[in-house]
């Protein structure tokens, strides 16, 4: 009530008269298939709300819906309001009903489309049109409140709803059929329209079929189309965005999609505040429609000034070398799109933004705003780690994206390890001076290498190493030049040059090796001074780098290697190489994704290399070699397993003569190792070939199964060549799809071993990425 103020000589008293009314008691009456306290929870009153009237007939649609969706198409719910004594009842008078499922759905009038096709489409929009129920909020809190004491029994579920087209939901059925009488609208039919409805239930099955009356009519075609206020694009040009022709019928989809495209086109012309409006003159009695575009073209946008924002450490010289937009141009969007996108790959800022000011005002010049914001100047990123081949370790991290505020990237990596003297490691006698290694790895990669006009990026790397084992010591300084042009999105070429000087000095001394330690093994003892230049080329037509699912991927490299010097000399500063290298290695692959229905993939891989040597006293180090085996080549083989074709008769004789000596004598190594149940090491080849198939089927939600086969071979002569000579391998595995790429867990069976050559059967692999 209002309120009612008394004053007094001590002040004023302040009375506020509250009558609380009844006591409101909620009951559901008639209802058989459920009980009255699931019902209850399905009203949806919160405490929180107003208790009026609106909010009981709320709840009583609410009942009704939980009905229909459990087939209850006749129930019926009703409120009252009942006096009970000082309070008062509002009790919900349920009428259930018998439930039916929804069954036939026939169409009668219907001639352009079949009753399938329609009765297909129904059922679609009537999922669409049945919303999801929401979980009941008391039925939550009961579920918690059960959850969180011991031993208290859960409530009773309701059974669920039934799958959307199965039950006969009125209200759901009669939304589906309006939409699908505008889709016959919207292809030509305008005088389509639903004539009714009618149920037959079948109280013996539990079903009801459902008939209903369509009234397709004539459908309108079009009889012309007609452009109006164009003056600077010519009408031929207009003609070609127009997706309808004289005598197609009236598709209202494809007009929008003819004004969308006259919209665009203008756009690209630089027609900012273009307007194109679609009308359309309908002759009921022909049922022919005669179209018309009518277009306001507006001025023809230039650029006036471009402004740079946010650039606080980049010189703005570097933000507009990077724009193809520049001042008194015409606007043009898709010039607006590359520059954002070159400038978020200079790498040097976290979000680029492109807009014109005041774009609302139509005007012939707009002045361009490049809002930038900057990456953070520089990072240090520290650690520490452990292994028992390198012992404790200590690495360093350093980068400055946007160096003298050039956006020229530099980073710096440096490690430093200690190997202990653990059984099978460093030797024991050197000294800690002489026993610590370490790796430095210095970059600077510029975006865009001046004064070349073309998007071509540059970097430059100087690596220093240092590692010392009981097999072997190894010093190694490379130096390394790059440059990358992106001819399109889609294809690339890439130019590298290295200058690379390894001295190693072996031990007869075998020790802990990693599989680092076998590659840098592979150098022959001594000083190796080698120089190479290496063209390469990619063209990438998959639809996702990281998870293809169609599309084709080549990619095509040549390497041009040379050694510097000669033994006990020196070129310049350098070193000369004691071992004389000419060659030239080139290798390619190319990569097909074929999808096959809607979760399957079917990719097929082909890779091929040569090594020609430019000169008979040319001899190929192991380093340029070919290797296979392993996750990213034959999956039936460990990492760089596989012996060339052409040297395992050799060492299968040398095995087996080492097995037969009781002496020893003219036993090699090799054929020791092989006869003692060893695995020969590979020293690689100078050809492969290589081809895989994988089948990649999605399991549930981001596993798939592989299913894969691998047939590929090695030969060091290039003479020994032969297509027939592959070597199979299959296998399965699964995927994890991640944000990175696929990780796989393969199991790869070797089907043909060697057992003269102690191969393995199962070779099990863990990758990230596939091919």
């Amino acid at each position: 009530g209002a309120p009612v103020v008394r004053e007094g000589a001590a002040g004023a008293e302040v009375a506020l008269p509250v009558e609380p009314g009844p006591r409101v008691a909620i009951a559901v009456r008639g209802a058989v298939a459920f009980t009255p306290a699931e019902l209850r929870a399905r009203l949806g009153l919160d405490d929180e709300q107003a208790f009026d009237l609106p909010a009981i007939d709320a709840a009583a649609d609410k009942l009704r819906a939980f009905y229909r969706a459990r087939g209850f198409a006749a129930a019926r719910v009703e409120a009252e309001e009942r006096p009970a004594g000082a309070d008062l009842a509002v009790v919900f008078h349920v009428d259930e009903g018998r439930p039916y499922r929804l069954g036939e759905v026939r169409f009668e009038g219907a001639t352009w489309r079949t009753e399938e096709a329609l009765r297909a489409r129904l059922a679609e929009l009537v999922e669409e049109e049945s919303p999801a129920e929401p979980p009941s909020p008391a039925a939550e809190r009961a579920r918690a409140l059960a959850a969180s004491v011991p031993g208290v029994r859960p409530l009773r579920e309701p059974p669920p709803p039934l799958p959307p087209g199965a039950a006969l939901d009125e209200v759901a059925l009669a939304r589906a059929l309006e939409l699908l009488v505008d889709e016959y609208r919207s292809e030509g039919f305008l005088e389509a329209g639903l004539l009714g409805w009618t149920t037959e239930l079948d109280a013996g099955r539990g079903e009801a079929a459902v008939t209903v009356r369509l009234r397709e009519g004539a459908r309108t075609t079009v009889e012309s189309i007609g452009f109006e206020g164009n003056a600077e694009v010519p009408l031929a040009e207009l003609a070609k965005e127009a997706r309808l022709a004289p005598g197609d019928p009236l598709v209202y989809e494809k007009v929008e999609a003819t004004r969308v495209g006259l919209l665009r086109l203008y756009l690209s012309r630089s027609h900012l505040y273009a307007r194109v409006e679609a009308r359309e003159s309908v002759d009921p009695v022909r049922h022919v429609a005669a179209l018309r575009f009518v277009v306001s073209e507006g001025p023809r946008v230039r650029i006036g000034r471009v402004l740079v924002a946010g650039n606080v450490r980049t010189r703005e010289d570097v933000v507009r070398r990077a724009l193809e937009v520049r001042e008194g141009q015409l606007h043009d969007p898709e010039a607006m799109a590359r520059s954002q996108a070159a400038l978020l790959r200079l790498g040097v800022f976290r979000s680029v933004g492109l807009r014109l000011q005041d774009p609302e005002v139509p005007e012939p010049v707009k002045d361009m705003v490049v809002e930038v914001a900057e990456r953070p100047w520089q990072y240090v990123a520290p650690g520490a780690g452990f292994s028992l081949a390198n012992g404790p370790r200590l690495f360093l991290e350093y980068g400055r994206p946007n160096l003298l505020g050039r956006a020229l990237e530099l980073t710096a990596r440096a490690k430093v390890n200690y190997p202990v003297p653990l059984p099978g490691n460093v030797v024991v006698e050197r000294s800690p001076k002489n026993t610590i290694e370490g790796r430095a790895d210095v970059g600077l990669r510029a975006p865009h290498l001046d004064p070349i006009p073309l998007p071509v990026a540059g970097r430059a790397n100087l690596i220093a190493e240092k590692v010392i084992r009981r097999a072997y010591d190894l010093g190694r300084v490379s130096g390394i030049l790059g440059a990358d042009f992106a001819v399109t999105s889609r294809t690339s070429l890439s130019l590298q040059y290295e200058l690379e000087i390894d001295r190693i000095t072996k031990s007869a001394v075998a020790g802990v090796l990693t599989q680092a330690d076998v590659e840098r093994l592979r150098f022959d003892d001594g000083t190796t001074t080698l120089h190479a230049l290496r063209p390469s080329a990619t063209f990438d037509f998959r639809d996702n780098a990281a998870h293809p699912r169609r599309g084709w991927l080549a990619t095509g490299s040549a390497e041009y290697a040379r050694s510097l010097g000669g033994p006990g000399g020196r070129l310049l500063f350098l070193p000369g190489s004691e071992f004389f290298t000419h060659l030239v290695k080139l290798q390619g692959t190319l990569s097909g994704y074929l999808p096959v229905g809607p979760a399957t993939v079917l990719a097929l891989s082909l890779r091929g290399g040569r090594v020609i040597r430019l000169s008979d006293r040319s001899r190929t180090i192991i380093p340029k070699r070919f290797f296979l085996g392993g996750a990213s080549t034959i999956r039936g083989f460990a990492e760089e397993e596989m012996v060339p074709q052409d040297l395992r008769a050799g060492l299968a004789e040398e095995a087996r003569h080492c097995a037969s000596s009781i002496s020893g004598a003219g036993c090699t190594p090799g054929g020791r190792a092989l006869a003692d149940g060893q695995l020969p090491a590979s020293e690689g080849g100078e050809v492969f070939l290589l081809m895989k198939a994988e089948l990649r089927l999605a399991v549930k939600g981001n596993v798939e199964l592989g299913l894969f086969v691998d047939v590929g071979n090695l030969w060091l002569d290039p003479r020994a060549y032969r297509l027939l000579d592959v070597r199979p391998s299959a296998g399965f595995g699964l995927r994890f799809v991640t944000p990175v790429g696929p990780a796989a867990l393969d199991l790869g069976f070797n089907l043909q071993p060697d057992a003269r050559l102690n191969e393995r059967t199962i070779a099990p692999h863990f990758t990230i990425g596939l091919f």
